[in-house]
């Protein structure tokens, strides 16, 4: 496994700001990526095997091709709308095609949770970084833990953390907070949360 402090040291941190194309374009930042992520989670390549071995997964890709999500027709529409070239065009021979039924195949490790809208760029970004051998480890293990509350059956454990979000936005960008108050989405959601 990877020591953060020598992964993370040095100059190397300005990869991680700029803008999208300037970190994805860049290989030392992509090399940065692959390195940090797996041990922000946890997990390094030699721990792949023990993980598939450990959830009787054949290390295969796609590995769960066939299997089916509770949430299949809100995920295959996420998907098949994902990797756009409005947003991935800098990314040089993604194949799109392929990468999609990777990505469909890859949300299905987290068939124990509810699905929701977005946490398909949280798989993409892992598939694109670290590949699917390493990203489904990765997926599951952000999916049961920083990534858990949302995606249980309802929102109840997330709406009160709305109550503090508003208060603590309008304390660093007044200005954002206070477009938001203005909004349809901010009064539903924080009556709810309160």
């Amino acid at each position: 496994m990877f020591r953060v402090s020598a992964v993370v040291r040095s100059d190397s941190m300005y990869f991680c700001c700029g803008s999208a194309n300037d970190v994805v374009a860049d290989t030392a930042a992509e090399d940065l990526r692959k390195r940090v992520w797996p041990v922000l989670l946890g997990y390094s390549s030699d721990d792949i095997t023990e993980f598939y071995a450990t959830h009787r997964i054949k290390l295969q890709q796609p590995p769960y091709a066939t299997t089916s999500h509770r949430d299949d027709g809100q995920v295959r529409l996420d998907v098949n709308r994902s990797m756009g070239e409005s947003r991935w065009a800098d990314v040089a021979g993604l194949k799109r095609g392929s990468k999609r039924k990777a990505l469909f195949s890859l949300l299905h490790a987290t068939l124990y949770a509810h699905y929701f809208q977005g946490f398909h760029d949280v798989a993409s970004i892992f598939l694109l970084t670290v590949g699917m051998p390493l990203a489904v480890p990765l997926l599951t293990r952000m999916s049961t833990s920083y990534m858990a509350e949302p995606m249980r059956s309802n929102l109840d454990t997330v709406l009160p953390l709305f109550g503090l979000l508003y208060p603590l936005l309008a304390t660093q960008d007044p200005t954002l907070a206070k477009h938001i108050a203005g909004s349809v989405v901010y009064i539903s959601i924080y009556n709810r949360a309160n």
